[in-house]
């Protein structure tokens, strides 16, 4: 693959993209590649993400944090402490995939002996939670520290550490990538969250560039990193807008803010947002031409959320109450012997006779396809009927960790359909055994945004339908014979009325949120559950009080409507 796409450079591809546009051919379905010097068309690679995730907290602990900012005397460090808290809950409650560290820049340990992780301890910072499972203990321990006021939180951590003016950036981010490389577990994504309320007005230039030398270093080994403010002060200075753009080098159009800034005093829940990397789900290539291909990333903007009770019920043994595991065992009919799992065969009947197959025969005849995104042709986006929902689509990016050049060809392909109007036509296998798909490739531009979304430099996978697939309503629609122009006067009234900017992170899932709460309460031995607020229960009295009077003429001339309708039928 080294060779084939040295020997193509940007300027050919592009000619060849130009080419299939403007002659408006369809690319014949894509045949053998030659990857590694092999005619098996399956070398087409899709590597699924580890599933294992690292976030490891580096929180400001020098002494600016200790200062009470709150109105209930809390400190800024313990709110960055009882961000944490809640962030950990709720890893513990979806999933306990994610390891999570914690590291206090700006603070050292007193006593050395009681500090688990030494070897790692900087003279700039330390090791407060090692990169392991979070459980109930870290989560007590949080929650005390969270309930003292400012005073006394300050007077017990100064018992115990030694805390500087100001901690290093550069040492902390280092100690935070040596607990990931020092673990024994393999993650997929890795995230460094940055807490801190110094906007570091006056640093120094060398500092300033060991500390951007280090990002850069995390950067290069696929480690995300996140910055949270927890001040009210803060202000994000250009050096820290250099620092998130040199983290998030695909983010090159933003000025680095919207990499960076999270604030904690306005939005208590802010760590609980996963990154964007988070959401990604496979690693595919993208097969432009024959013998030519690019590795791309796919996101997933949509998941299922399982019910508590679709999911695989516990098995417990009837006396000791432990948990068991279930082993199903086959024995012969005739004979009465064990069959081994291999000895079994799977077939169908045809008339008096059947067929049999083994499961290298049955595992080829689902392998249609091999896995990746074929490029098949282009079609104007004038063109595309864009209303057939068939299942919910995903955003591919380029992937440079895994094929370099990647980018060029991917940016370049994305640009060429932006100024032509046109999206390709590919067909899409994500997995091995599941059906290719057909699929247009929407392209998206990036496009900083004020919300919690912003688009990205990417192609949004749509996918389309077969012809059977599709369905159509023959039924005639007959104009009214009544005017509904004042109805549509009031039902716009109405809407204008009662509309509001709606925020994800406003209207929780209630029956979710009931239930992490009982197992909070269970996990940590609370006596009582905390109660939870249903936000997606309509407020009746203030719709009342909007538009009641709105509605109740609504609702009259809307009867008038239907009894004249009748009245003609």
């Amino acid at each position: 693959m080294e060779k084939t796409r040295a020997a193509m450079s940007i300027e050919k591809f592009i000619k060849t993209v130009n080419y299939f546009i403007e002659c408006e051919r369809t690319i014949p379905t894509i045949g053998t590649m030659d990857f590694e010097g092999s005619d098996d068309e399956t070398n087409v690679r899709a590597d699924f993400i580890a599933v294992r995730n690292a976030a490891v907290f580096c929180i400001d602990a020098s002494e600016g944090t200790l200062k009470e900012i709150e109105e209930d005397g809390k400190c800024s460090l313990q709110l960055c402490l009882d961000g944490v808290k809640r962030r950990i809950l709720h890893n513990i409650f979806v999933s306990d995939k994610e390891f999570v560290g914690i590291v206090l820049m700006g603070a050292m340990i007193k006593n050395q002996s009681n500090n688990n992780a030494s070897n790692l301890t900087s003279n700039n910072s330390c090791v407060y939670f090692e990169l392991s499972r979070p459980g109930a203990e870290i989560c007590k321990e949080l929650e005390y520290l969270c309930a003292k006021t400012g005073k006394q939180f300050k007077d017990d951590f100064l018992d115990e550490y030694t805390v500087l003016p100001e901690g290093v950036l550069s040492d902390s981010l280092w100690t935070c990538s040596s607990m990931m490389s020092l673990s024994n577990t393999k993650f997929g994504v890795k995230e460094v969250f940055i807490m801190t309320n110094n906007s570091m007005e006056s640093i120094d230039p060398v500092v300033r560039r060991q500390t951007l030398k280090r990002v850069e270093a995390l950067s290069e080994v696929g480690i995300c990193i996140r910055l949270f403010s927890s001040g009210p002060n803060f202000n994000l200075q250009p050096f820290y807008k250099e620092l998130m753009m040199i983290a998030h080098p695909e983010g090159t159009a933003l000025d680095g803010s919207h990499w960076a800034i999270s604030d904690l005093l306005e939005s208590p829940d802010a760590i609980f947002t996963k990154a964007f990397n988070n959401r990604q789900s496979a690693r595919l290539d993208f097969v432009v031409t024959p013998g030519t291909a690019m590795a791309i990333k796919t996101y997933s903007l949509f998941r299922r959320m399982d019910h508590i009770s679709s999911r695989q019920d516990v098995k417990l043994h009837r006396e000791t109450n432990e948990q068991v595991a279930v082993h199903t065992v086959r024995y012969d009919t005739t004979s009465g012997e064990m069959v081994h799992p291999d000895s079994v065969v799977y077939g169908i009947k045809v008339e008096d006779g059947a067929a049999y197959f083994k499961k290298e025969e049955r595992a080829k005849m689902k392998e249609l396809y091999p896995t990746g995104i074929y490029l098949l042709g282009f079609k104007p986006i004038s063109e595309v009927f864009w209303g057939d929902h068939i299942k919910p689509g995903m955003l591919i990016v380029p992937d440079d960790e895994e094929r370099s050049g990647s980018s060029s060809l991917f940016y370049s392909l994305l640009q060429v359909c932006v100024e032509k109007g046109v999206t390709p036509l590919v067909r899409v296998c994500t997995r091995k055994g599941s059906g290719a798909r057909l699929a247009h490739l929407l392209p998206q531009l990036e496009n900083a945004s004020d919300g919690p979304f912003a688009a990205a430099n990417c192609f949004y996978v749509v996918y389309m339908p077969f012809c059977g697939e599709c369905r159509e309503s023959e039924a005639a629609v007959q104009s009214p014979r009544v005017d509904v122009e004042p109805l549509q006067e009031l039902a716009k009234t109405i809407i204008q009325k009662t509309s509001f900017k709606y925020l994800p992170s406003k209207f929780p899932n209630p029956k979710t949120r009931m239930h992490f709460n009982a197992i909070e309460a269970l996990a940590l031995d609370y006596s009582e559950v905390e109660t939870v607020v249903d936000a997606t229960e309509p407020d009746v009295a203030g719709i009342d009080l909007r538009v009641g009077e709105i509605a109740c003429e609504f609702m009259a001339m809307s009867e008038k409507i239907a009894s004249v309708c009748m009245d003609d039928e």
